[in-house]
């Protein structure tokens, strides 16, 4: 699952396959835990090592290191515990994972439901546990589903593939190589609103943030990138290649510009945004944006209304509780997606919830089990309503399909605990 160890779920489980990335292993690289307890690796790259844990290793924090013939590497604090199963893969009607240790009736949960399980079958450190296949809706391409355990300890949220219609509604492309069009009104903390955009092309864009099901929640868990937002509503970093679309994208009077490579580009249009000056907000019913095409992508041009907005009707947020559900509650609005995220600021270690409320409805509960694994933090902590626009389609050269909205974003800071 490449969950991160510092997250409540992310413990070491006895006997479980665990990963650890790194820089310069070689073939004498081999695991320490606690000082004393020594690992080999069953799988070695200079950049990543995979062993087994083994299953009489003391429970409790401890420390990891790498040691090759140069020395060793700084220690990192873990938990090892009982069990903490992740899930790698999934199927139809199966999941796959390590970390399960002696529990022998898990809590499989598919589409917010928990399903019949008719067989667990290990594999060394490899569970698969296959259950009653649930009912497919076709609008639903992507079904979340997780593993409860008690304690309780929740494993990662991973989702099950089934044949669908696509989504229309959400500004990510499934298409294999697809461009992504996001224009963002944000207000932070009530602070006056500012004027965004982000554009992607790339292969494999829809597998960095899939769309939830209607109603339902999926769970990003992962190493927080300094150099990304900690508000990853639409995640528009690729599975595959990125593809030119030219030097920049233009809308009105104003650049999207590379961040970093040709393919992805950012922008900042107006608004309030510190330690910047204000500028004039730049989008007003409708928003145009214009690529004029590069080596990859030919030119196109699509245009976007700006969704109606939203009145947050909760206020001041209160502590976030991870082990109670949270409910949002609004009014106005059509499409609707909400989140909560958290950081650790010492691990870097994150989490984002994000959520789709059924469309008209203006109150939505976020099951606790889809908080479990948000870690406490007081400073990098963040909760949010999205208003939906609606999604444009847009051709061009180069890409299987293109797709092109824009949000309003309400951002209030919170509190993890």
């Amino acid at each position: 699952s490449l969950m991160p160890p510092s997250l409540p779920g992310g413990g070491l489980a006895r006997g479980a396959r665990i990963v650890i990335q790194g820089l310069r292993f070689k073939g004498s690289a081999e695991i320490v835990l606690n000082g004393r307890i020594r690992v080999q690796p069953i799988a070695l790259r200079p950049d990543r090592l995979e062993a087994i844990l083994p299953a009489t290793v003391p429970l409790g924090d401890s420390t990891v290191q790498v040691r090759n013939e140069e020395g060793a590497s700084r220690a990192v604090r873990v938990r090892v515990v009982a069990h903490a199963f992740g899930i790698a893969r999934t199927g139809p009607n199966w999941i796959e994972g390590t970390g399960l240790g002696l529990i022998v009736n898990p809590a499989v949960i598919v589409g917010g439901r928990p399903v019949k399980l008719l067989a667990i079958r290990n594999a060394g450190p490899w569970t698969r546990i296959t259950f009653e296949p649930p009912a497919l809706n076709p609008s639903v391409c992507h079904l979340p589903v997780y593993v409860q355990l008690p304690g309780p300890v929740v494993s990662n949220v991973a989702t099950i593939h089934s044949v669908c219609r696509p989504d229309r509604h959400w500004p990510i492309s499934t298409a294999r190589r697809s461009g992504s069009v996001i224009l963002a009104r944000s207000s932070v903390h009530f602070d006056d609103p500012s004027d965004d955009g982000r554009a992607a092309f790339a292969e494999g864009l829809g597998e960095a943030t899939p769309a939830p099901p209607e109603g339902g929640c999926l769970v990003i868990t992962r190493l927080y990138d300094a150099g990304s937002s900690p508000l990853p509503v639409f995640d528009l970093t690729p599975a595959g290649r990125w593809l030119d679309a030219g030097p920049a994208l233009e809308t009105g009077t104003r650049q999207l510009t590379p961040a970093a490579v040709l393919g992805n580009y950012v922008g900042w249009f107006g608004g309030y945004k510190p330690p910047s000056r204000p500028r004039p907000l730049l989008f007003g019913d409708t928003a145009t944006v214009q690529g004029k095409g590069g080596r990859d992508v030919g030119p196109f041009l699509v245009t976007v209304p700006m969704p109606a907005p939203l009145r947050w009707t909760d206020g001041d947020l209160p502590m976030i509780d991870r082990t109670r559900d949270l409910t949002f509650n609004w009014e106005g609005g059509g499409n609707v997606a909400l989140f909560v995220s958290s950081v650790d600021e010492l691990t870097t270690a994150s989490t984002f919830c994000y959520c789709r409320p059924a469309a008209g409805t203006q109150r939505f509960t976020v099951p606790s089990a889809m908080l479990a694994n948000l870690p406490a933090s007081r400073s990098m902590s963040y909760a949010g309503l999205v208003a939906l626009g609606a999604t444009q389609a847009f051709q061009a050269a180069g890409i299987d399909e293109g797709r092109a909205t824009a949000v309003r974003l309400w951002v209030r800071p919170a509190i993890v605990e």
